[in-house]
């Protein structure tokens, strides 16, 4: 609402009511001016308005591209992130794969360590038997051994008494004993060397 000099109140109907009648019915230039200026200060501060507004949309219209290119770029990164997902997950599955494959390795490896363990172990105990078996015998022939040495050095004195009282019965006492010596040596001999 604008107040004319004249002191009535009226609103505008449009720009071309730039005037207001007196009480006389005559137009004051005076008053006509002053509802120019108004007028014009009115325009002025419209285009005010209207470039402020025009300011605002330029930046809402630069904010909104930026915010459509943060958009756009969102989407790359969540096209990335998604892709970086699944090939995360396809090497989660093969890396759960080869857990399982060492897994199995590992037990295999286990089971191949115990019967390692069983058959050391038993080769063990008939490398002890085979050991024992030896010794046995070993004694056993040393017993023998030396039980035939026995039978064979008794054997060879009775056979050597024999002949001596038999050569002495053909009085040939001298020589035979020393023949008798000599043969009783070289077989003492060979019994050692047996």
């Amino acid at each position: 609402m604008w107040r004319c000099i004249c002191g009535n109140e009226k609103p505008l109907a449009s720009a071309g009511a730039l005037c207001c009648q007196s009480s006389t019915g005559k137009y004051l230039v005076a008053d006509l001016t002053e509802q120019l200026t108004q007028y014009e200060q009115l325009v002025v501060q419209l285009q005010n308005d209207i470039q402020d507004k025009e300011t605002q949309l330029h930046v809402r219209d630069e904010q909104l591209k930026v915010l459509e290119d943060l958009k756009e770029k969102l989407c790359e990164k969540d096209e990335a992130l998604l892709e970086t997902t699944r090939h995360v997950e396809v090497l989660q599955r093969k890396l759960d794969e080869k857990n399982r494959e060492l897994a199995e390795l590992v037990e295999d490896l286990r089971k191949l360590e115990d019967e390692n363990e069983n058959l050391d172990n038993k080769l063990l105990a008939e490398d002890y038997a085979t050991h024992i078996k030896v010794r046995d015998l070993k004694e056993s022939h040393k017993a023998n051994l030396t039980n035939l040495k026995e039978q064979a050095t008794s054997s060879l004195n009775n056979f050597t008494e024999w002949k001596i009282n038999e050569l002495e019965v053909y009085g040939r006492e001298g020589e035979t004993r020393d023949k008798v010596e000599r043969l009783y040596s070289a077989a003492e001999e060979d019994i050692h060397l047996e």
